[in-house]
């Protein structure tokens, strides 16, 4: 017959080891996602700071446009400053390019080291939004900047599978917190149980044993 608090003691065990393995896989999960974003944008088309390229896009919508840079801190003044952008249609006419803001506001809501990447010896982050009307190709005017090797990739927002990564991340921790917090609870409930049953047994009491 087996002693008072054993079925709890693996219940427990158990709570604690899926906290672990739970929680650890969301978390590395979501940190890859989150890492991954530079590498996503790594395959969109750049332009090189102070040129002047045709780029084709293959479906039209929201775009966002990525500064990247080797030094950020390498400007005159010790911040890069973003080139300009210009685009505009075969048929001449200028899209609309906008600052980029994770709020939907016009001034940028980024801040050094938030929503940023690094892709090899490149540091990037968000800069600029625009729209492509219908697919097709587009001339893109990058102007000039005191940050060396500065280049814009074009393409769609990676701003989904960043915060996706976030939640997911955050979903692990929150998770695997509470699963170890209740398996904490169950080995201590068991464990008391076990305690209080071995010492009515030293005492000559002899209550039946149980789960």
């Amino acid at each position: 017959m087996s002693e008072p608090g054993t079925v709890g003691r693996r219940w427990g065990i158990g709570l604690c080891a899926a906290a672990v393995i739970l929680g650890g896989l969301a978390v590395i999960g979501g940190v890859q996602r989150m890492s991954g974003m530079g590498d996503r944008v790594g395959g969109y088309p750049a332009v090189a700071a102070g040129r002047e390229e045709l780029v084709t896009f293959d479906d039209a919508g929201g775009k966002t446009a990525y500064f990247e840079s080797t030094c950020f801190d390498c400007g005159d003044d010790s911040n890069a400053v973003a080139p300009d952008l210009e685009i505009t249609s075969e048929d001449g006419d200028s899209l609309d390019v906008g600052a980029y803001a994770t709020d939907g506001t016009a001034t940028p809501s980024y801040n050094d080291g938030f929503f940023s990447y690094t892709r090899g010896r490149f540091d990037g982050e968000p800069e600029y939004t625009f729209r492509i009307p219908e697919p097709g190709t587009y001339r893109v005017r990058v102007g000039s900047s005191d940050a060396p090797d500065a280049q814009m990739r074009l393409g769609p927002s990676v701003a989904r599978t960043w915060f996706s990564g976030l939640l997911l991340t955050v979903g692990g921790v929150i998770v695997g917190v509470v699963l170890l917090a209740a398996g904490v609870v169950v080995l201590l409930v068991a464990g008391s149980r076990r305690r209080r049953w071995r010492r009515q047994a030293a005492a000559g009491s002899w209550p039946p044993a149980g789960p």
